[in-house]
């Protein structure tokens, strides 16, 4: 038997069915809601981190620059990006994002967080240094680069913020003293990743053989490191007494403070390998004019050595020690990439001078030289007094040569100057050095639209004048105008 409802229990029966409808339109908008939150979430995880995540450090110190995306973006092999993190030292949350935007800009690169706790002996294939909480190695199938953390700053100049303390003291000294205030300090973490991505995917690099079998000099690891960042790569020796023509990947011969003279056949063979278009950077010592047949090198290009040891008279132009002088910097195309505040000492030099005959199709140009106070000291006496007759002058302490066959020649007459002591005073020589190899054989780096970014807190400056006027407006001007205003609501309340 059908039931009849009444008016009452049917409208009670209808609310219902319309809180159920409710309720699940309610449900279903709600999933819908959550299901495009999800989707929404999972796009926006997906975008590059450049639009995701925002550089808040001082003047954008992890921001990268449009020559580094171009360079990420040419990179056309795989390539590892391995950033040493140890969780219990602190996240640096910027660095991570920093890096990240390069594996960004290109499907080849990958960044891998490596933890030295549980892989303790991860990066002893790399070096055999330790190395400081987020280091990077950038690595491809032919070569790998190194980037400890702590090199990543270093003070106008060039000197590395991770020098020691002495250095630094000692730098700091030389630099107020020459510009009545302290370096700046910079962040080079940008451009000294984005050249080891240029590094790791060169296919030719410019190769430096070092002349050896006559007591030369090593080139030093510190220095080899530094010409790496330009592309260049040191072979080893080249050992001319037995040889009869240098290497044919041989791009620079460097002439490192030889001992003794090389004979007559090895002189004849580095003045065949200039003719041709080859290039040799010559680093000598006071005592040159015994070493007739290297001094032959130099003379087929133009330029000859005045022998003694340099003598500066005036304290700004030499460090400590008169006899180790400040150059002057030449207007050189090798130098033109240097700014201001940059360094070169020259400790032990001897003079050079143009050759009283310059051969035809050969361009000579000075690159550093002395002031026109300086002389020579004799190398006879042992004394440093200047010898009687000895006549006060602008010395060159490094000159180029360009032969008539491309050749070209740099000779610094202070062999000293590409050691690890003189850079650790300057913190400069060996970016001179770097320059003036990129000279000799050039070659296009993305380092060089890439500028250091200043890790210096932005200082306010304000004049006397302004600070007087900020002085009256809070001292004078406010406290008034609460006053003023007081007095009127008071006024007004009082004639209510």
């Amino acid at each position: 038997m059908k039931k009849i409802l009444t008016e009452e229990q049917a409208a009670v029966r209808g609310g219902a069915v319309k809180r159920v409808k409710a309720g699940t339109y309610t449900v279903v908008i709600s999933l819908v809601i959550l299901a495009l939150l999800i989707v929404v979430n999972l796009l926006v995880s997906a975008l590059p981190s450049k639009f995701t995540t925002y550089d808040t450090s001082v003047n954008k110190m992890y921001s990268i620059s449009e020559a580094s995306e171009k360079a990420a973006r040419k990179v056309r092999e795989d390539v590892t990006i391995y950033v040493i993190c140890d969780p219990s030292q602190g996240e640096d949350t910027q660095m991570n994002t920093f890096l990240t935007r390069y594996a960004d800009l290109s499907s080849h690169i990958t960044v891998k967080v490596i933890d030295p706790v549980s892989q303790p002996t991860f990066t002893q294939k790399y070096t055999a240094n330790t190395l400081t909480n987020y280091s990077v190695i950038v690595e491809s199938a032919k070569r790998f680069r190194v980037i400890d953390y702590a090199e990543m700053a270093f003070y106008t100049g060039g000197l590395s913020a991770s020098a020691d303390y002495k250095t630094l003291v000692q730098y700091f000294e030389l630099y107020y003293a020459t510009y009545n205030e302290y370096p700046s300090l910079y962040f080079v973490g940008e451009s000294m990743i984005t050249s080891a991505l240029d590094y790791v995917t060169q296919d030719d690099m410019t190769v430096i053989y070092s002349l050896s079998g006559h007591g030369e000099a090593e080139i030093s690891a510190t220095l080899s490191k530094q010409l790496s960042y330009s592309n260049v790569s040191v072979a080893g020796a080249f050992a001319s007494l037995t040889a009869t023509a240098l290497p044919e990947d041989c791009d620079i011969l460097l002439i490192n403070a030889p001992r003794t003279d090389i004979n007559a056949t090895e002189a004849a063979m580095i003045r065949t390998f200039l003719q041709n278009g080859g290039n040799v950077m010559m680093a000598t010592e006071p005592g040159i004019s015994a070493m007739p047949n290297l001094l032959s090198v130099a003379e087929a290009c133009g330029l000859s050595a005045a022998d003694g040891v340099i003598i500066e008279q005036t304290a700004k132009n030499y460090s400590n020690y008169p006899y180790w002088p400040l150059p002057v910097l030449e207007e050189h195309e090798a130098l033109a990439d240097l700014t201001s505040g940059y360094y070169m000492i020259m400790p032990l030099a001897h003079g050079i001078v143009r050759a009283e005959s310059v051969p035809a199709g050969v361009t000579i140009a000075p690159i550093f030289s002395t002031s026109s106070a300086a002389y020579l000291a004799s190398l006879d006496t042992g004394s440093l007094a200047k010898p009687e007759g000895a006549s006060e002058r602008s010395y060159w302490l490094g000159a180029s040569a360009v032969t008539a066959g491309g050749g070209k020649l740099i000779w610094l007459s202070s062999a000293t100057a590409i050691t690890d002591d003189a850079q650790r005073i300057t913190g400069a020589n060996y970016s001179f050095v770097n320059e003036l190899a990129n000279w000799l054989c050039p070659r296009q780096t993305i380092l060089e639209d890439i500028a250091p970014i200043s890790m210096d807190e932005p200082v306010l400056v304000v004049t006397a004048g302004a600070a007087l006027i900020g002085s009256a407006i809070l001292i004078l001007a406010v406290p008034a105008a609460f006053i003023i205003t007081g007095l009127v609501i008071w006024i007004r309340r009082r004639r209510r």
